[in-house]
């Protein structure tokens, strides 16, 4: 079908926007330690790489092989990837919307959301597998509906197995996938049994890398499994990610947003009306709400049990959600009001991440800064306590390769006491966390975190507390015997 000549200058245009939002500034704030861990394990020396994966047991590894492409520094440079997945994103976006619907009017529309959508710029510009996550739980999707649309080459075949391949091995939550394509082949697909034996076989062999990861954890001795720091879950989490998945949730600053909030989820809420009223006629759009659903719901119930439940997992429904907002929006009832409505949710996106950016609050945790205090101020004598090697990770990225200084872990390490004239520099990161909210978190007492032995030796010894300096998400304190 032959696209009107307009298209092609205003998806440049997305793309540009796109790309200036995902790389403005991309370097400014240092790396938080999530994305210190990704240049950790993309470049650690090939013999260890897999097994320094296992121990930790909570990633896998497709998006740590491609990191090992890319030089791990600057901070600049380890982001990039991230971002070029984002921008590519957006441009594939437009092109599987314009393939299934024959619409170029709802390809750029498609686009530009996802172009100016504060969740999605935020994750492409973290060295983290999110935005790749993204582009091939989209490619897998794509694959999927072409395939229900009666376009059975092996070819397709063959793509729809790859990229869900890639999927499985970016992110253990591409099992959404294959549940929310199983629940839509029981509503339209019907009587058909060898598509869906030719599905089940493709998902068996994209999961073969997974289940022999997954068999190789469970021969680990030790497994770190470090996702403990994540909050509980509440009735209320699962509508919060929603709305951070629609126009990016801002804390308490969230109230500004009201009106894009309330358009969104408007939008969206029309469009899974429709998806279900539509559910033989509308294929991509039942599919979407099905995706959501088959994320949401059986994670927030897991995670009464066991916390696995974080917003930056869900990239796997942001696909569904724009789509869903999409047809929301091209209700009778709403069409004539499309534009202005979807063009509101753009402007408040777009002005929520450039000014963070400009007012330099994407930060989350600012170890540049903390470390390189330390490194100035440091003296002959002075000892360095964190309470694990999570913390000397960041830290050593930031110094001087010749700065070495002695250095406890208390979490492991039994301090001696202070004596006369002895300095002791505590570097403590901020304990609370949000499931949402993906910058710092206001100020902590770093005297009165709860279960910590960073915390009980800063109470034991405050009265050699000296100073004390604040950074996003990280403070540093000076201790020094009399």
């Amino acid at each position: 079908m032959k696209r009107p000549s307009y298209f092609y200058l205003y998806a440049i245009l997305i793309l540009f926007g796109g790309a200036l939002l995902r790389l403005w500034q991309l370097g400014h704030a240092s790396l938080w330690t999530d994305e210190n861990f990704t240049s950790f394990f993309a470049h650690a020396p090939a013999k260890d790489f897999f097994n320094f994966l296992l121990i930790d047991g909570v990633h896998v590894p497709f998006y740590f092989m491609v990191m090992r492409l890319f030089p791990a520094e600057p901070d600049l440079v380890l982001r990039l990837p991230s971002a070029f997945f984002g921008v590519l994103s957006i441009a594939v976006l437009m092109g599987v919307v314009n393939h299934l619907y024959g619409s170029t009017r709802l390809a750029l529309w498609a686009g530009a959301l996802l172009a100016f959508n504060p969740y999605h710029i935020w994750y492409s510009r973290s060295a983290r597998p999110y935005a790749l996550f993204f582009l091939l739980a989209l490619a897998a999707n794509y694959y999927f509906l072409r395939l229900l649309q009666g376009r059975r080459s092996w070819q397709l075949w063959l793509l729809f197995t790859l990229t869900t391949m890639g999927a499985y091995m970016t992110h253990y939550f591409a099992i959404a996938l294959p549940l929310a394509q199983y629940i839509t082949l029981a509503f339209v697909l019907r009587g058909q049994v060898d598509f869906f034996r030719k599905w089940f076989v493709c998902h068996l062999i994209a999961g073969v890398p997974l289940l022999i990861w997954i068999g190789a954890l469970t021969q680990q001795e030790a497994i770190s499994f470090g996702i403990a720091w994540i909050p509980p879950v509440t009735l209320a989490d699962p509508f919060v990610t929603i709305w951070n998945l629609l126009v990016g949730y801002m804390g308490r600053d969230s109230v500004l947003y009201l009106p894009a909030i309330v358009i969104g989820s408007a939008l969206l809420l029309m469009g899974t009306g429709y998806a279900l009223r539509s559910r033989r006629d509308d294929v991509p759009a039942l599919y979407s709400f099905w995706v959501i659903v088959g994320a949401l719901v059986p994670v927030a119930l897991i995670s009464q049990f066991r916390a696995v439940y974080h917003d930056r997992y869900f990239m796997v429904m942001l696909p569904a959600v724009l789509l869903l907002v999409l047809r929301g929006s091209q209700q009778a009832q709403w069409r004539q009001w499309a534009s202005f409505l979807l063009v509101a949710v753009l402007i408040f996106g777009a002005a929520t991440v450039l000014i963070r950016i400009a007012n330099h609050e994407e930060e989350r945790e600012g170890w540049r800064a903390a470390s390189r205090h330390i490194e100035r101020n440091f003296q002959p004598g002075d000892q360095l306590m964190v309470l694990n090697g999570s913390s000397l990770i960041p830290f050593r990225r930031y110094t001087d390769d010749s700065f070495d200084p002695p250095t406890i872990e208390i979490e492991f390490d039994e301090p001696a006491p202070l004596v006369a004239g002895q300095r002791m520099w505590v570097v403590v990161r901020n304990p609370n966390e949000s499931l949402h909210y993906p910058f710092a978190m206001d100020e902590f007492d770093p005297f009165a975190v709860d279960g910590s032995k960073l915390s009980e030796w800063m109470r034991a010894n405050r009265l050699a507390w000296v100073e004390q300096w604040e950074y996003p998400g990280i403070t540093v304190l000076l201790f020094a015997a009399n």
